[in-house]
């Protein structure tokens, strides 16, 4: 059962308890004059805010509590997306106290202001998603951003910024986390690291920072990729004809070997072989493969993809959406890879509500998810999904109205903005916002695929008018509020 509800239910007790234990003190209250009724009933209110006050601050602290650190622990501060960054600060912590030197993991989430300020020195690992966005776990923390901080005595720190060249801000969100720690007045043990894609020569100039913050032998950090495997092109299908968006097709893709084992909200990167038929190296450039959400679970036999064509400025067929759409014949071979995508895993509570949220291609994703919550017998699950014409792109329509009709899918809503009645996923979220709070009261967890430029940015803004930006943030770093956008 949600705690909410039981809280509620324990408060009202209490109200009831309160109210009784004051008329057996004092029976006359129960035919007194109307002003004593109205003092009893005031207090009984004030009681029940009080309380309710005391329960709201206990649901937002975190998880993690660092009171008890000594001033000269090393606070290792991560934000991350897909795991990498927690991964190398877990990393971190293990090679700081194994020469002694007392670290503690904090997720940037659930890092309080004071405790930061009490602390004497401080390592971050952040990561930087899309355009120069911060980490879902980190929505919470871009509010402390806004305002400098005043630390009580010196502070030294040094921060490690995970990126990608090829968009436009680069670490954008690690150099903004540098800009206000010199600002609040900490000392920068050395410059901020850039890694574009985890370069293994930009990850080595991590080692002698952690020997200046104590470790005797700081070993190279292990970011190990999986290595890419032969796959085939075993079907293709275009979804859409005729759509204004563009086309967009149903990829199935098979392996020569055994399938790679992945979990509903993974990714599989595709890559093209070399001349010679052979496989990119485990830490090829990431301009060397595309990224795409996978559709299908393993039980369904293929990796299955719903990838849209792109074009360039010239109208010529993107490299990877072209090949994957167009230029490849079936049973053309190419490179494949799982990538894991934690932050885009089910809750592990798999009776609490779920409610997906996406547009376009990203019901891709979306997709793996209810097919996995459906085969393990899963709580009530809500779709809301959203493209440009019922006509052309209902993706995968007979099969959601199939899991609605046998009631798996307790809520379907498919909007159309460009028919003549259409509604953004956004509007159509807003018009449901009692149904929201109601779902968002009993536990659930909201899960977000597709673009990030306005639908992800739109339901954002749509949930934080609904819910209030203190409950999203809340949702965030407790996992209930999880984003795969692009």
């Amino acid at each position: 059962m949600n705690l909410r509800v039981i809280f509620n239910g324990l408060a009202l007790l209490l109200l009831f308890a309160t109210a009784a234990a004051l008329i057996s003190l004092q029976p006359s209250l129960l035919w007194t004059t109307e002003r004593n009724h109205w003092w009893l009933a005031a207090g009984l209110m004030t009681a029940y805010a009080v309380i309710s006050w005391w329960w709201v601050r206990r649901s937002r602290t975190p998880a993690i509590n660092h009171t008890g650190m000594s001033a000269q622990t090393v606070l290792v501060v991560h934000a991350s997306q897909t795991g990498t960054a927690t991964a190398l600060a877990q990393q971190t912590v293990q090679t700081l106290r194994s020469s002694g030197v007392a670290a503690e993991l904090c997720p940037i989430g659930e890092l309080h202001s004071d405790t930061l300020q009490n602390a004497a020195r401080s390592l971050w690992i952040v990561s930087t998603t899309g355009e120069g966005d911060a980490p879902d776990e980190a929505l919470a923390f871009l509010q402390t951003l806004e305002q400098p901080l005043q630390f009580a005595g010196n502070h030294t720190y040094a921060l490690l910024a995970l990126g990608d060249r090829s968009y436009t801000q680069f670490c954008a969100f690690g150099q903004r986390v540098a800009q206000w720690l010199d600002a609040s007045g900490a000392r920068a043990a050395r410059p901020w690291i850039a890694v574009d894609n985890l370069d293994p020569e930009a990850l080595e100039q991590w080692q002698p920072v952690l020997r200046q913050f104590g470790a005797h032998e700081a070993g190279s950090m292990k970011t190990t990729r999986a290595p890419f495997v032969y796959g085939q092109l075993m079907q293709r299908e275009l979804l859409n004809p005729g759509s204004l968006g563009g086309e967009a097709h149903r990829i199935r893709l098979g392996t020569e070997l055994a399938l790679p084992s992945w979990q509903a909200g993974d990714i599989v990167q595709v890559a093209v072989l070399d001349e010679q038929g052979a496989l990119p190296a485990p830490d090829a450039a990431a301009s060397q493969w595309r990224e795409y959400s996978i559709a299908s679970i393993e039980q369904d036999g293929a990796i299955e993809l719903l990838v849209r064509l792109m074009h360039d400025s010239a109208g010529r067929p993107g490299a990877m959406s072209g090949m994957l759409c167009r230029h490849w014949p079936i049973g053309a071979r190419m490179a494949l890879r799982i990538r894991s995508n934690p932050s885009f895993h089910l809750p592990q509570d798999n009776a609490s509500p779920l409610i997906l949220i996406g547009n376009g291609t990203g019901i891709a994703g979306l997709r793996s998810l209810l097919r996995e919550r459906i085969r393990r017998g899963g709580g009530p699950m809500w779709l809301l999904f959203g493209e440009r014409q019922r006509d052309h792109d209902a993706f995968f329509s007979e099969e959601l109205q199939a899991y609605a009709d046998a009631g798996t899918l307790q809520h379907l809503d498919v909007t159309f903005s460009r028919d003549g009645d259409g509604e953004y996923v956004w509007q159509r979220l807003q018009s449901r916002a009692a149904q929201l709070q109601s779902w968002i009261e009993q536990g659930a967890t909201l899960m977000v695929c597709g673009s990030r430029a306005s639908m992800a940015t739109d339901v954002d803004r749509i949930l934080r008018d609904l819910l209030g930006s203190t409950t999203v943030d809340d949702l965030a770093r407790t996992g209930r509020y999880r984003r795969d956008v692009y």
